[in-house]
């Protein structure tokens, strides 16, 4: 049986290490020298929010918060899933409307919570599709999103985070 020292050519590790963690200081030298300049490349920043993780979407307000330079602009979203017909039927009049109303008003609570002056907006759609659509209308320069584990029909379906990296225009922040 042969040692771990054979079986692993060490040399050939450390060659393809030494650039990752050479780039890794630049980028960190060049993230350094943007905040002693006070310069943030970031002038329109989307965060979305599914407001059944408050929690992780109130850091990603503060990180946003962090990323703005003076006059930037942070927009809030929330995507409300559209009920299919055959589901609405069986729902209270007016039920949806007052959903979207409360989302609008928690969205408002954690943008005055921040501190900072935020746009709102609750859209009604599919969550990547709408992301996508209100970036390219904004012209955001950055979305903040927070992902999950994925679970095993993720690796089939994809989860709306990995969407959003794969057909967004801009840079995408992916929280984890």
């Amino acid at each position: 049986m042969s040692s771990i020292r054979e079986v692993i050519d060490f040399g050939a590790l450390r060659r393809q290490y030494l650039p990752v963690k050479l780039a890794c200081a630049s980028i960190r030298r060049f993230i350094q020298a943007e905040k002693k300049r006070n310069i943030n490349m970031y002038k329109t920043i989307l965060v979305p929010i599914d407001m059944a993780h408050v929690v992780e979407g109130t850091a990603n307000v503060d990180l946003a918060a962090s990323h703005c330079a003076q006059g930037s602009k942070v927009i809030l979203l929330n995507v409300v899933e559209d009920i299919p017909y055959w589901a609405a039927i069986d729902l209270p009049a007016g039920q949806f409307e007052k959903s979207v109303e409360l989302t609008k008003t928690e969205l408002e609570v954690i943008a005055k919570a921040s501190g900072m002056h935020m746009d709102v907006d609750v859209r009604v759609g599919h969550s990547y599709d709408t992301i996508l659509k209100v970036a390219k209308e904004k012209n955001v320069d950055l979305i903040i999103i927070a992902s999950h584990r994925p679970g095993f029909q993720d690796y089939f379906l994809g989860s709306t985070a990995a969407k959003v990296v794969r057909h967004a225009n801009c840079s995408v922040l992916v929280v984890r």
